[in-house]
């Protein structure tokens, strides 16, 4: 009887262990399967980051209170595009994964050779981590997989997030002005003068009535200019129309200087505070760079009949 009961004793403390092991090994196994950050890095440390595609890449670098094309010049990037990846790569979760092993990787095209996008995050020139961006299983879905590991997750995202070409991250308001005050063109300067424009200039325009419509529309696509992309390759300026403006804001503490160029092909514009060269509008270039002191007066009524008589005899 007393070696029953020690021996059902003993079956008793086995069951309990063996109870007590699946027990844990489950929860060890539900902690594992649980959602937990899918790029998990440092975060606070990310001050560049670069997204490619194979072909093509681009970088960003974080400085002066935002994110810059690093590898054009620091020029500066569409306001909140890169927060916005960001944070949905931040967010993603790991689930359980479509596939762990290595030799699925290229079905699933997130191997160094094929893929669809990478996104690969730097402190410095520190490597803090790289998502591969592979194949996709259906709508707003894309296969990812972490460098260094094998788990390949199916998660919410889509390519159009990560763009890879740097024209589309550029800002093209950059050159966008606060208050303008000043205009020093070849043959005249316009200063602000409280609420109005004067002209100074030389003795042919001393005293003449500025036209308002042709000055308020200068102003306007000066303070306003919009860029339509960067110039890559430099194109040749030879018998170009071209002019030149130094313009003063409120906030500027030295001038701005303008270059402007006028081809077949397109009209360009530089300024000294971009080591780069943009295309504009022809009609931005005409309100611009095409004025002169003559252009942005009235004319006395003697000119404007010899004016008159002069394109009534061409026309003749």
């Amino acid at each position: 009887m007393t070696k029953m009961k020690t021996w059902l004793s003993a079956l008793l403390v086995a069951q309990l262990a063996l109870a007590i092991g699946f027990y844990w090994n489950t929860q060890q196994e539900l902690q594992k399967s649980l959602p937990k950050p899918l790029v998990d890095i440092s975060w606070k440390k990310v001050d560049r980051f670069v997204v490619g595609d194979g072909n093509q890449q681009v970088a960003l670098s974080y400085a002066k209170d935002s994110w810059l094309l690093s590898d054009l010049g620091m020029l500066p990037t569409v306001d909140g595009n890169a927060e916005q990846l960001l944070e949905k790569l931040q967010a993603l979760q790991t689930s359980w994964p479509v596939a762990s092993t290595q030799a699925s990787h290229a079905r699933f095209d997130v191997t160094e050779d094929k893929l669809q996008r990478f996104v690969a995050f730097y402190h410095g020139d520190e490597l803090l981590g790289k998502l591969i961006v592979g194949s996709s299983p259906g709508l707003k879905k894309l296969h990812v997989r972490m460098d260094g590991q094998d788990n390949v997750y199916s998660v919410d995202l889509e390519l159009v997030d990560m763009i890879t070409a740097s024209q589309a991250w550029l800002d093209n308001s950059l050159l966008k002005l606060d208050e303008l005050v000043s205009i020093q063109g070849a043959d005249y300067r316009l200063q602000k003068q409280g609420e109005d424009w004067v002209l100074q200039g030389q003795n042919n325009v001393q005293g003449l009535e500025l036209d308002s419509g042709k000055v308020g529309d200068m102003l306007y696509a000066l303070k306003d200019l919009r860029v339509r992309k960067l110039v890559t390759d430099m194109p040749d300026l030879a018998g170009s129309g071209y002019a030149q403006l130094s313009v003063e804001t409120d906030q500027s503490e030295k001038p701005l200087i303008y270059q402007f160029y006028m081809t077949k092909e397109n009209c360009y514009v530089t300024r000294n505070d971009y080591d780069a060269m943009f295309t504009i509008d022809w009609g931005d270039y005409e309100k611009i760079a095409a004025m002169d002191a003559a252009k942005l007066t009235v004319q006395p009524a003697a000119n404007q009949e010899s004016s008159q008589e002069d394109n009534s005899n061409e026309q003749s």
